[in-house]
């Protein structure tokens, strides 16, 4: 059957049809820019408001005071401010492990101060509480209490205290101590700037209670703190500048002002010291022809000291015992213990573990 043609489905276009009405009309635009007319400068003295005019002051303040963040803060209300970068560091507690209230660390997570020792109470010279030397002077004890560290003095005259080695350079610094007890009372000073070639103290305050004192000896700074009676310190701050940032007042109470982080201050504690406990924690060690080498992880400050006639269990597939002077290396990352394989065959792998709980120290 012959198909059927139908044509083209559409047919040609057609002509343009008349113009339709006009549309409604838009809504009005924003207003431009405002046009320059002069192209000189017109200074204005004042401060910009929020709704864009200027309100006229006397003049610009050029060398306006830092407030305790370290921005700039007028000395007169009739003057504007220049702008200032905040300067790096003020605020900052210098002193490592000053906030004491709570009871210390061995109490549990998240307590303060740190106190990787455990101890509760300290009575003899030396390390004590982490970042902290204890000066008894023949008698004082100092105790962690959940109000804050205690410092008692046994002996009628004994002069018990603390004392911090620093990291931080203090030399040509202006800086400024703050010390807060339980009961409120705020002691502070601001020294002169520091020197570290001038010898002895280069600044202290006596406010009868307590002494404080800031000197540069055995190539850096520390602080010493030591008290006349008993006092118990809710927190210490020492930082740069001659403003006293520890406390501020919230209705009509005095609190600390920043508290610090837990696990930062102890991550910086472990630096300082760092605290194998007895058969608890395992190290992967390596015998080669000489020694028996392990790797404990996290960075310390430098060298740590070495442990005497430290025994060592060593396991592995044949399960054998060391015992010598354990030494350390610090790396970055952690430190490296070495001790003399003895009677351990060697090139051979395993574990290690220490029998009794071990200090290992970097303090200065």
């Amino acid at each position: 059957m012959p198909s059927l043609d139908l044509g083209p489905v559409v047919g040609p276009q057609g002509e343009q049809g008349a113009t339709g009405a006009q549309g409604i009309r838009g809504e009005q635009g924003l207003p431009g820019p405002n046009q320059v007319t002069n192209s000189t400068a017109t200074p204005l003295t004042g401060v910009l408001t929020g709704n864009g005019s200027v309100v006229g002051v006397a003049s610009i303040d050029e060398a306006p005071t830092a407030d305790s963040t370290g921005f700039a803060q007028s000395g007169g209300t009739d003057k504007a401010i220049k702008a200032r970068v905040p300067v790096y560091g003020l605020g900052k507690n210098l002193l490592d492990n000053a906030y004491f209230v709570g009871g210390g660390s061995q109490l549990g997570e998240g307590i303060f101060p740190i106190n990787q020792r455990g101890q509760a109470s300290y009575n003899t010279d030396g390390y004590t509480l982490d970042r902290w030397w204890f000066n008894t002077y023949t008698y004082g004890t100092i105790t962690l209490t959940s109000a804050g560290l205690q410092i008692a003095k046994n002996g009628a005259t004994s002069s018990p205290g603390l004392r911090q080695d620093m990291e931080h350079d203090l030399d040509g610094q202006i800086v400024t101590f703050s010390a807060l007890d339980n009961a409120g009372n705020l002691y502070t000073f601001t020294s002169g700037t520091l020197d570290k070639t001038v010898s002895g103290w280069q600044a202290s305050s006596n406010f009868g209670t307590i002494w404080v004192g800031i000197r540069y000896i055995s190539d850096k700074w520390s602080v010493s703190i030591t008290v006349a009676d008993a006092i118990t310190f809710a927190a210490l701050k020492l930082e740069f500048g001659a403003q006293s940032t520890l406390t501020h007042t919230e209705n009509g109470t005095m609190v600390i002002a920043v508290l610090p982080d837990f696990w930062t201050e102890f991550a910086n504690a472990q630096r300082y010291l760092k605290v194998v406990t007895a058969w608890r924690d395992l190290f992967a060690a390596r015998i080669d022809n000489s020694n028996l080498s392990f790797f404990i992880p996290g960075h310390m400050v430098k060298t740590p000291s070495e442990l005497s006639s430290q025994q060592i269990n060593y396991y592995s597939a044949t399960t054998g015992n060391t015992t010598g002077n354990v030494s350390f290396v610090s790396v970055p990352g952690g430190v490296y213990g070495s001790v003399s394989r003895g009677s351990l065959s060697a090139n051979t792998g395993g574990v290690v573990v220490f029998p009794v709980t071990v200090y290992i120290s970097a303090e200065q």
